[in-house]
């Protein structure tokens, strides 16, 4: 079946590889490691771990031996490569990890350190909880990439608080996959390139719908932590070396640049969570990187750091907005039994807090307050953006991404402004309060989502304040405006003075306004 919109016509790039969509950056949230409280390797030991290495340049075996002697509980280890020569040179230096049980194995030079993974060691995988990937990374091709290697290592096996942390993690049960935050140099590049149709593919074959217009994310370099599970579905495949193309030099447009980009997805598909890890620097947006004070901190940490993907398609409304206040965004569905109230209000920054939208604040607090604790909250920034600040103006609500789905947060703000490639998730029994004719204007299109999605929608509540056609004379904002007022059947409008319910009384009530 076709998708109901193709955006390829518009993602194809001049040299015929494919862009992707990815979340805005102030959006990309990490988790970061180490931990802030000392994980006892002691809760670990029950683990059964195992580490799977493809070294193509014995040269950098000893450098990834290091690496190894920071994981802080016993592991067995599995490395592949390509030659009897390679082999022998490899073991001289993993001979000292003497409590570590290891394997050598050589195997065809296809599929780079993709095919040796999960095609040699298929039989392996699923024995253990946790399993590492990780390869002898040298991308030769170009210079600017020459420390994505040592800066993957870092975050995967900077020390044994790093390791410790991302074992406690997996072994939590709120997380199932765990990568690195990527490397700056190749940020900006991460698309599909030539490796959309592999990936269809691949994927169609355990059932999963795909299209361009999904976001992408994926562990870029292809080294990972992740519980066994999150790989089942690639096993399932029941890939062969054979069908790896022959090693070429290519940098792009093969399986096994196809399976990298879909570790996330497959994932994802099975049930598994994914979330990006990032070591603390002074270079880092700080405002993306998520800290884990105490055990208790985890899900919500992983649940701001994490998004869905699959069915989180781009927004149809990326084009250039002939009338900059409409919002952007698009919308889906949110698999979720719980009711949620959600607030659409122009902005949350502190020195634009009072009139109308600190009035539309106290209403929506005092509505919340006779719903009680069933009741989901979700205050949702449409015009301007959402920082620590504006956070700080209503207490006990976590910041999440606009894509996110938190069924486990009862009170959450989203950052919805600006062009957003994401879609907000939508509940079938959420209720929408707007205030300001645009953020009607989009609860309506939520609407029409949810009546698409669900078969019916509630109507839309409307805290109007003033008569906000007037404020643009005869227009295009004018008639957008009024045309709020003009949806009796979908609207239940709250008004907040005697004079203008009069006003509405005299001037809308006779069309079939309800107020």
């Amino acid at each position: 079946m076709s998708p109901p919109y193709d955006l390829s016509l518009n993602l194809v790039g001049a040299y015929g590889a494919l862009p992707a969509s990815r979340p805005r950056r102030s959006d990309d949230r990490v988790i970061a490691v180490p931990f802030e409280f000392a994980v006892d390797p002691s809760q670990l030991r029950g683990l059964k771990i195992g580490l799977f290495a493809h070294i193509f340049y014995p040269e950098l075996s000893a450098e990834i031996a290091e690496c190894l002697a920071n994981i802080p509980v016993n592991f067995d280890l599995f490395i592949s490569t390509d030659s009897l020569e390679k082999k022998a040179a490899i073991g001289e230096s993993f001979k000292h990890l003497s409590s570590v049980r290891c394997c050598i194995e050589v195997f065809p030079n296809r599929g780079r350190d993709i095919a040796p993974f999960i095609v040699g060691f298929r039989d392996k995988i699923l024995r253990y909880d946790i399993v590492c990937h990780l390869h002898s990374k040298n991308s030769k091709h170009d210079d600017i990439l020459a420390g994505w290697r040592e800066y993957t290592f870092r975050h995967l096996f900077g020390s044994p608080a790093v390791v410790a942390s991302i074992l406690y993690a997996l072994q939590s049960g709120h997380v199932d996959l765990l990568f690195p935050d990527h490397y700056e140099p190749v940020r900006q590049s991460l698309n599909y390139g030539y490796d959309y149709d592999h990936m269809k593919y691949l994927l169609s074959r355990v059932g999963v719908p795909f299209s361009k217009d999904i976001l992408l994310e994926f562990p870029s370099g292809s080294m990972f932590w992740a519980r066994s599970k999150a790989l089942q579905l690639l096993l399932d495949l029941d890939l062969r070396f054979e069908d790896f193309p022959e090693e070429r030099g290519q940098i792009d447009g093969t399986l096994a640049h196809a399976v990298e980009r879909s570790f996330a997805f497959l994932a994802e598909a099975n049930g598994c969570r994914w979330a990006k890890i990032a070591r603390r620097a002074a270079d880092r947006d700080e405002d993306r990187v998520i800290t884990v004070g105490d055990p208790d901190d985890l899900p919500l940490a992983v649940t701001r750091a994490s998004r869905r993907l699959l069915g989180n398609r781009v927004s149809t409304n990326l084009q250039p907005r002939l009338v900059p206040e409409i919002p952007s965004i698009g919308f889906r569905g949110e698999r979720s039994p719980r009711p949620r109230f959600t607030l659409l209000i122009p902005t949350l920054r502190p020195e634009k807090v009072f009139g109308g939208v600190a009035s539309a604040l106290r209403l929506f607090g005092q509505l919340l307050a006779h719903l009680g604790k069933d009741v989901d909250a979700r205050i949702v920034s449409l015009t301007d953006g959402v920082d620590a600040d504006s956070v700080a103006t209503v207490e006990g609500y976590t910041l999440v991404s606009l894509g996110a789905e938190n069924t486990e947060l009862p009170r959450t703000i989203v950052d919805a402004s600006g062009m957003r490639s994401e879609q907000l998730p939508i509940r079938e029994t959420e209720v929408f309060l707007a205030t300001a004719w645009w953020t009607a204007y989009g609860g309506f299109q939520a609407r029409e989502m949810q009546k698409s999605l669900y078969g019916s929608a509630p109507p839309l509540y409307y805290f109007i304040q003033d008569h906000e056609p007037d404020f643009y004379g005869w227009s295009t904002r004018y008639a957008l405006a009024r045309s709020t007022y003009l949806r009796p059947t979908e609207t239940v409008a709250i008004i907040n003075s005697e004079e203008l319910y009069n006003f509405f009384a005299e001037n809308y009530v006779s069309i079939g306004v309800q107020i």
